[in-house]
């Protein structure tokens, strides 16, 4: 989620809204729902002494969706890095085989906003669709067992290792029997992974592993000129986010997450009088977070 602080308050202090909505994670703070720029009118930061209408929370980030208007407008982007451009990494240790001289690096965040009449001078509409593919190899360099320590060999030791099932008596020059490992041991053994670098006597496994993430958002807007003095609106905003966070022991895969946050709002707007107005509005915001 995106969060900010203001005035020195906690970021679960900051209230988000989209046009009127209120989008905000109460429990964390922050929000999900992250228009994209070009999809934004006007946004405005308050803070203290605000109106009863922002009575949540004592910041309010507030924020505007462009509508349509009468002629056809739209932009399009990309945005690209990638580690081909990027100087080595000296804490980078490739895989066996791999001429490789820094972790794999590549976002490509891309994305279009378009608006236009869908009947003129009465109805509009505004989209904006954005996705971004990332990938960035993260680098570990855990303590493991040596090869001798895996087979229970702990002769390289000056401290003596003593058995506690058998009175705390010495282990004969420090080699523990397999047939003494726990069943315990022996299950979380198979996903400990080798050691490839030696620091002193202390044995290091060192690799990389990729983190993955995919995130899919959009917003549609809709404005509907019912007659000079009434107008209907209203929007839905989706944020879709797939990842898979990297894990030390690639024996034991990568942890899986996933979250999506929606919102749909719909505002009658008429005015009675020049010193008279009514909005009407409904809201609706969802999120959840799946691991």
């Amino acid at each position: 989620s995106v969060n900010v602080t203001i005035n020195g308050t906690a970021p679960n202090q900051t209230g988000w809204f989209l046009d009127g909505s209120f989008i905000t994670e109460m429990q964390t703070g922050g929000t999900l729902i992250q228009p994209d720029v070009d999809s934004i009118q006007e946004f405005k930061v308050e803070s203290s002494n605000m109106s009863a209408e922002y009575g949540h929370t004592p910041n309010v980030i507030n924020v505007a969706l462009k509508s349509g208007t009468n002629g056809f407008h739209g932009t399009g982007f990309e945005f690209l890095r990638n580690s081909a451009f990027d100087a080595k990494n000296f804490f980078y240790v490739p895989p066996v085989g791999s001429n490789e001289h820094i972790e794999p690096y590549r976002r490509n965040q891309y994305g279009f906003a378009v608006g236009g009449p869908i009947r003129k001078d009465k109805t509009f509409f505004f989209a904006d669709l954005e996705k971004t593919g990332f990938l960035q190899g993260i680098d570990f360099n855990n303590v493991v067992p040596s090869l001798a320590e895996r087979t229970g060999n702990f002769s390289q030791l000056t401290k003596q290792l003593l058995n506690p099932t058998n009175g705390y008596k010495p282990f004969a020059g420090n080699i523990v029997p397999i047939g003494s490992f726990s069943p315990q041991a022996l299950y979380f053994l198979q996903y400990i992974p080798t050691p490839n670098s030696t620091q002193g006597s202390t044995s290091y496994s060192a690799l990389t592993n990729n983190l993955l993430q995919h995130e899919l958002r959009g917003d549609l807007r809709i404005d509907e000129q019912i007659t000079n003095a009434t107008q209907l609106s209203g929007h839905y905003s989706i944020n879709n986010n797939d990842e898979n966070d990297p894990n030390p022991y690639t024996t034991l895969g990568s942890f899986p997450l996933h979250s999506r946050a929606q919102n749909a709002t719909i505002s009658l707007v008429h005015i009675f009088s020049p010193r008279l107005l009514n909005e009407a509005r409904i809201s609706y915001y969802r999120s959840y977070f799946y691991f």
